[in-house]
């Protein structure tokens, strides 16, 4: 059984880590992002909540206790590289530069600057492939992307991706042609945020589809679900 803790835990201890947080956000869905400590000294969450919102949030501010978290098991090294690109990409998106929300992706990066560059015919990232994106950065490859497939049970959590977009589409300023665009990606492969959660645990990396799937089916299967907190 995963090993997962609850969100008021992360940094009680002050160790240098990393971590992947995660909940259930639905009936078939979830939401994962980055647990990591900025230079200040402060327990933070990051994630990519919706269209270009980027949200990083101090970890004792957050009530939600459907949250649990996962540790990213990777060498002590590389921990601050992490948290420093954590850091980076939230100063440029404070500048203005946005990230996008999308369904495929392939080769869709961050620069040295921190900026995201998208890959050839991608839009932006979703909120397990943001948390890829950055620790590749950093230099881990969390995953084998090559490794999964296109699974028919995905178009159901895609559809319904293109739903919140319409309907948030005047509030977020989201043009039609993003959301049309995104809405032909609808069907591409999809990293499922139980499964980013699952290959954090799992070493050496990048984690293989088969173990990677089947652990991250028990991680949902063991997250609370409060349909208030889901969102």
């Amino acid at each position: 059984m995963p090993d997962l803790k609850e969100l008021n835990s992360f940094g009680e201890n002050d160790l240098e880590i990393i971590g992947v947080n995660i909940k259930r956000t639905g009936e078939n869905s979830s939401h994962c992002g980055l647990l990591y400590k900025t230079s200040d000294g402060e327990n933070k969450f990051l994630h990519l909540a919706f269209h270009s919102l980027l949200r990083n949030e101090t970890v004792s501010d957050l009530n939600d206790t459907c949250y649990r978290w996962v540790t990213l098991s990777v060498d002590d090294y590389l921990v601050p590289s992490i948290a420093m690109w954590c850091e980076m990409v939230c100063e440029k998106v404070e500048d203005g530069f946005l990230i996008p929300y999308s369904l495929f992706f392939k080769s869709t990066s961050f620069t040295d600057e921190g900026v995201l560059k998208l890959g050839d015919n991608e839009l932006g990232l979703s909120c397990s492939t943001f948390v890829l994106a950055i620790l590749e950065k950093a230099g881990v490859q969390l995953i084998k992307l090559d490794d999964w497939d296109v699974r028919e049970e995905d178009k159901s959590a895609h559809s319904d991706l293109i739903v919140l977009l319409r309907k948030y589409q005047r509030g977020f300023s989201i043009s039609t042609t993003h959301i049309e665009n995104v809405e032909k990606e609808v069907g591409c492969v999809r990293y499922r945020p139980q499964e980013v959660a699952a290959a954090a645990i799992l070493n050496p990396h990048p984690a293989k589809f088969e173990e990677t799937a089947v652990l991250g089916e028990l991680i949902f299967d063991a997250l609370p679900f409060n349909l208030k907190e889901a969102t």
